[in-house]
C-alpha cells in the first residue's frame, strides 16, 4: 500500500504552491459560505417579488462579469510571461496600459447599458431606473479592477489577491 503512494514523494510540488493553493481553496469556500448566508438572509428578509428582482439583478451582474474575467485572464497571461522573463518594468507598463484602456471600455459599456436601462427596468418590472443603473455602474470599476486581479494572479501573489 505504501508503494502505491510513492509517486507523492516524487511529485514536483513546492511548499509555496501547496500553501497558495490552500489559501485559494479556503477563501473560495469562505466566499461560497458567505454567499449562501447572504442568499438565505435575503430570502427571509425580502418579499418574493423583491427577492426575485434582487436575484435577477445579481444574475445580470454575473453575466456582465464575464467580460471582466476575460480581461483578468489576458492580463494574468501577459504578467506571468513578463515575470518569467524578469521584466518587472514591463509589468508596470502593462498595468498602466490596461488600466487606462479598461477604464475607457468600462465607461463606454456603462454608457451603452445606461441607454438600454429603461428596457431592462421595464422587463424586470422594477418601476424605477435606479436599480439597473446601479448594477450597470459597476462596469465603471469592474473592468479596471479586473486588471489588478490579473496582475496579482500573474505575479502569483494569491494572498494579496
Amino acid at each position: 500500500m505504501l508503494d502505491g503512494l510513492a509517486f507523492l514523494r516524487r511529485w514536483p510540488v513546492s511548499d509555496r504552491m501547496l500553501s497558495d493553493s490552500a489559501i485559494m481553496v479556503s477563501f473560495t469556500m469562505l466566499t461560497g459560505l458567505f454567499n449562501y448566508l447572504y442568499q438565505l438572509s435575503m430570502s427571509i428578509l425580502l418579499r418574493p417579488k423583491d427577492y426575485g428582482l434582487l436575484f435577477s439583478l445579481v444574475s445580470l451582474l454575473t453575466i456582465l462579469m464575464v467580460f471582466s474575467q476575460a480581461v483578468t485572464l489576458v492580463v494574468a497571461k501577459f504578467t506571468s510571461k513578463l515575470k518569467a522573463e524578469g521584466k518587472m518594468g514591463g509589468i508596470n507598463y502593462l498595468w498602466h496600459f490596461f488600466v487606462r484602456k479598461t477604464l475607457l471600455v468600462g465607461v463606454a459599456i456603462f454608457a451603452l447599458l445606461a441607454i438600454v436601462s429603461p428596457l431592462v427596468s421595464r422587463g424586470l418590472n422594477t418601476g424605477t431606473l435606479l436599480y439597473p443603473i446601479v448594477v450597470f455602474s459597476s462596469m465603471l470599476v469592474m473592468m479596471a479592477l479586473s486588471v489588478n486581479f490579473g496582475t496579482m494572479q500573474g505575479l502569483q501573489r494569491f494572498l494579496h489577491l
